[in-house]
């Protein structure tokens, strides 16, 4: 049975800045296939699109996580080794890791930190105290090579991709080793990572791992069992260039930051193709359980976040977030601006 034709809205940013640029619309995505459906630019029902953080601007930002207790968005930004703490409002503090940091996540209040040249992970309160740290350079056990990203699961596991040694390790919540798998390769369960590209997510008892310079998503259950894997290089739909990391939604939707095809690419848990969102330079990606939707950090000038949501005021898209001017549009059929109005959305 034919599909019906859907329309895709992809939404990109002028400017960062409040006040400053219009919103334009993105440039979509080639003819791509998946479970075999033919899929043309178009066919996306309700779609995502990008809306900007209002002043944020964080140099080369990389990891982003999100406080579940009071919805505060941390960025890393891996030039200056600051963490940025925001708000809804905006930024609220800063505080500075050393070690280059990347990859961040957080478990009640305290904030776990793959320092990359310090090879260690780090421990912090939300408010910059350090509270302890964990690993030496090398290859050995509980040993770390630049580390670039890490994730805990619910059962307070901490998973950490060990880039240059090409395996994920797994400590308890004090950073005691437990076990560990992985080899330099391109076989099932082997990976290529670039570290300023690697990422993992934790969720429902399974471990999605962005295999980077293999181009493709692989997934396992905790204990390292390969399960499954997608993608593979090329700019076609459900296809990657150098994919930037992955987060997983509670309801199985997965975002993958495609950096060298400038989108993020969403699909279900088991690698079924959803939607494409042209996004420029993404390099972080976390989901947010309150809004239902995703954080992208991108390296796109200027530098900064912005967020992936399906969200509609009266059947508008929005082009900025937590501003106070006229800050939306909608388009018809034919991607004609039809309608512009003002709002605090």
């Amino acid at each position: 049975m034919k599909a019906a034709k859907r329309t895709l809205v992809a939404v990109s940013i002028v400017t960062m800045f409040v006040g400053q640029g219009v919103p334009a619309l993105a440039e979509t995505g080639p003819v791509g296939e998946t479970d075999g459906t033919a899929l043309s630019v178009g066919e996306f029902a309700n779609p995502y699109y990008a809306v900007a953080h209002p002043s944020s601007t964080i140099s080369f930002p990389r990891g982003i996580a999100i406080n579940p207790a009071n919805g505060q968005l941390l960025a890393v930004s891996s030039i200056s080794s600051n963490i940025h703490v925001h708000d809804p409002a905006g930024e609220i503090d800063v505080f500075t890791v050393l070690g280059a940091p990347r990859g961040i996540d957080i478990v009640g209040s305290n904030l776990f930190v793959a320092e990359t040249t310090g090879d260690r992970i780090s421990v912090w309160t939300l408010a910059g105290e350090f509270i302890r740290s964990w690993g030496t350079s090398g290859s050995g056990n509980g040993q770390f090579n630049d580390p670039c990203g890490v994730a805990i699961s619910d059962v307070n596991e901490v998973f950490v991709l060990d880039t240059e040694n090409d395996r994920i390790q797994v400590f308890d919540i004090n950073g005691n080793y437990l076990r560990q798998w992985g080899s330099n390769g391109s076989g099932s369960g082997q990976f290529d990572f670039f570290c300023s590209g690697a990422g993992l997510a934790v969720d429902g008892g399974e471990v999605f791992v962005a295999d980077s310079a293999n181009d493709r998503i692989q997934v396992f259950d905790i204990n390292g069992t390969y399960l499954r894997q997608w993608g593979s290089a090329g700019s076609a739909f459900g296809e990657f260039s150098n994919p930037h990391g992955v987060a997983v939604r509670g309801d199985g939707l997965v975002a993958v930051p495609d950096f060298g095809n400038d989108r993020v690419q969403l699909f279900t848990r088991g690698g079924l193709f959803q939607e494409s969102v042209s996004v420029a330079d993404p390099v972080g990606v976390v989901a947010d359980e309150s809004g239902g939707t995703f954080w992208v950090s991108t390296q796109a000038t200027p530098d900064g976040l912005v967020v992936l949501t399906d969200v509609r005021c009266g059947g508008e898209v929005l082009t900025h977030v937590g501003t106070s001017y006229r800050d939306s549009f909608a388009t018809d059929g034919s991607d004609d601006v039809v309608a512009l109005g003002e709002g605090s959305d």
